[in-house]
């Protein structure tokens, strides 16, 4: 049965990283805030959000440029996960950041890194 999982993502902007958090389906549930170097600190942070999921604050805003509603989780007031897209309504927002938090508890974080075009298609899998 397959379930929530992060996956490490390359999208070949000079080989920055960032992990998602996808669901059953591979509907993107949330992202890492900053993009990392390498696989190794990737995952990291990764793991760090998993560990620490019950100690996250969540956060929701609405954009300045077109008041559309977007979330994000801290730690210790340091940013470390985000909406991957904007909502319209806040309580899809809400809705989307509560599916994200469940999310937590089960995912695993798979191995190796995808590699996307520019069109967000993978293009291949590699084991680092």
């Amino acid at each position: 049965m397959l379930r929530s999982r992060f996956l490490v993502v390359d999208n070949l902007q000079g080989g920055r990283m960032r992990w998602f958090l996808v669901s059953s389906n591979n509907r993107r549930l949330g992202q890492d805030v900053a993009l990392s170097d390498n696989y190794s600190d990737c995952r990291t942070a990764a793991l760090r959000v998993k560990q620490n999921r019950a100690e996250l604050k969540p956060h929701l805003f609405a954009s300045d440029r077109d008041g559309r509603w977007a979330w994000r989780v801290a730690l210790d007031d340091v940013p470390l996960a985000t909406a991957c897209r904007t909502y319209l309504r806040v309580r899809e927002c809400e809705y989307n950041l509560s599916r994200f938090l469940l999310a937590l508890e089960e995912a695993e974080i798979v191995e190796g890194v995808r590699r996307v075009g520019d069109a967000g298609r993978p293009l291949s899998r590699s084991d680092r």
